[in-house]
């Protein structure tokens, strides 16, 4: 029985011992006269009217009434008992909700009692044993802010002309409990440093901490000890001068104060309101956000503190933010890529070289509005400037490996036609003809790799190559190739168009002897093939 009737009780015997009449006694205390009476009785019986015996104690009245009152009938014990261990073996494995909890005892138990008794028993054996007590975090003005996401339905994308699924960006700053409030479409970098500073603008300071969930935008990697934060996030915060507190995973309720600030937005500002048309969209949710903030959240009386968060934002807090930067901050995300096979990283559908030397290697990209640089080491490797559209590649001919970089150049029309020209005029016919002999097979690579023969050689040996084929009325590049050879070992182009009398020899060719050495046979062991064969 609860302290507050046993104290009644006990004022109801100390009025009858001073001579208070039933009615005077109902009238103070607020009984019923039939109530009086009944513990009237029960003072008697105990003999605590008496003036010279002390008034009983709260413990002494309640033994006196579980006395009276007798053991509970055998109907009042939960239909629920025999099913403990089941009940027990469910909860084990994650089954926390009287609804689902009923509704596998039902299918798998044969229970066959009401939603409402599953409700009383986990109220009294289950949530009551694994309720924990919480200690309430206080800050100081301008300590902390709280963020989160919360999910808000479609709104309409003005920037896409369709509905989208919209999520509302909440920061509370956790003293005075005066929030900002604003609507986005994605969770991504971008969209997050955006609402920070949308938010820090309208409090026109920064707090010194912030507490987040583990979402990536803002930690990589989840560690209770040790998270890792994004990098883009990190660059933010030493931008803006703040901390970053994530919360441990699965422990929401440590920024209890935003997940109130969006439940109560959710279900106060937007409630029976709706920003999914052309003339209702995300723009007309934020300035609708805006106003509710200042006209209603920030003047009601809060549960918590009993003041209105934005007097107390107005009066005390604003002045313990730190100040904002003097110079914007410029928007960047970090990427880590893998360099492929092409030299190029791929980053928002877009595909920037770097050094081949890094094939394989993972590296860091580091995006702007307007510019990407890719790292290693943390060192700059290369420097792009950002592509325009998806599916572009931005390439540096440095970046390539140094043959593949000279074919891929001279392998432009433009290029070898211009290099064939200053070797000389017989060069010159040689890849024009060699380009236009065949209107269907391509011969430009083959031109190319001709005119790189006077890199391998000199200019003028070509150019005699060329005029000998010329000449000879044969310019396959494989004829040109073999005549650069044989006048780069000495002959001057006299004799038979087909090359000197005596070829050179190849430098990794062996004679016969070398290859099959000569076996002497004697002569006793030698027989005509006509005796093997009769034998």
């Amino acid at each position: 029985m609860r302290s507050a009737i046993l104290v009644d009780i006990r004022e109801i015997i100390r009025q009858l011992r001073n001579g208070q009449s039933h009615r005077q006694v109902s009238r103070s205390v607020r009984v019923a006269h039939k109530t009086v009476s009944r513990y009237r009785e029960l003072a008697e019986a105990h003999g605590w009217l008496s003036p010279d015996t002390p008034l009983p104690t709260p413990e002494e009245i309640q033994a006196a009434l579980s006395e009276l009152r007798g053991p509970l009938p055998a109907q009042n014990h939960s239909t629920l008992a025999k099913l403990k261990k089941a009940i027990t073996q469910l909860n084990e494995d994650g089954v926390d909700e009287a609804m689902v909890m009923w509704e596998r005892l039902r299918d798998g138990y044969g229970f066959t009692g009401s939603y409402w008794a599953v409700w009383r028993y986990m109220r009294e054996h289950i949530w009551k044993a694994s309720r924990e007590a919480c200690l309430r975090i206080h800050t100081d003005p301008g300590e902390e802010a709280q963020v989160d996401f919360g999910d808000v339905g479609p709104m309409w994308d003005p920037t896409q002309n369709r509905a989208r699924k919209a999520y509302a960006f909440v920061m509370t700053l956790s003293w005075s409990r005066h929030q900002f409030v604003c609507h986005v479409f994605t969770q991504k970098i971008a969209d997050w440093l955006m609402c920070h500073m949308r938010a820090f603008e309208f409090f026109g300071g920064v707090p010194e901490r912030l507490i987040i969930d583990n979402l990536k935008a803002g930690i990589s990697k989840a560690c209770f000890d040790d998270p890792e934060l994004n990098r883009s996030y990190r660059a933010f915060a030493e931008h803006y001068g703040f901390m970053i507190a994530p919360c441990p995973v699965y422990k929401p309720q440590q920024k209890g104060k935003v997940e109130a600030g969006v439940k109560f937005y959710k279900h106060n500002a937007l409630a029976g309101r709706h920003f999914d048309t052309p003339l209702m969209d995300a723009n007309k949710a934020d300035e609708a956000a805006l106003v509710w903030v200042l006209n209603r959240a920030g003047m009601r009386i809060h549960g918590t503190t009993r003041k209105q968060p934005l007097g107390q934002f107005e009066r005390v807090e604003r002045g313990h933010l730190g100040s904002l930067p003097e110079t914007p901050f410029e928007p960047v995300t970090w990427k880590q890529v893998k360099l492929h096979r092409d030299c190029h990283v791929v980053f928002d559908y877009d595909y920037y070289s770097a050094p081949c030397r890094l094939i394989g290697q993972q590296v860091w990209v580091r995006a702007s509005a307007t510019r990407i640089e890719v790292l290693h080491n943390e060192i700059v490797v290369a420097l792009h400037t950002r592509a325009s559209e998806p599916g572009l590649f931005v390439t540096q001919t440095a970046h390539l490996p140094e043959y593949k970089a000279r074919l891929a150049n001279a392998a432009k029309p433009a290029v070898f036609r211009s290099r064939a020209q200053e070797i000389g005029p017989y060069t010159q016919k040689v890849v024009a003809e060699l380009v236009e002999a065949d209107s269907v097979l391509d011969h430009r690579r083959s031109a190319a790799r001709l005119v790189l023969l006077a890199e391998k050689h000199t200019p003028e040996l070509l150019e005699r190559a060329c005029k000998s084929a010329c000449e000879s009325r044969d310019i396959r590049p494989a004829t040109v190739r073999t005549l650069v050879k044989l006048l780069a070992t000495g002959w001057n182009g006299d004799g038979p168009a087909d090359g000197p009398a005596v070829k050179p020899r190849p430098r990794h060719a062996r004679s016969a002897a070398e290859l099959v050495p000569v076996c002497p046979i004697q002569a006793s062991s030698f027989q005509p093939a006509a005796a093997l064969t009769q034998a």
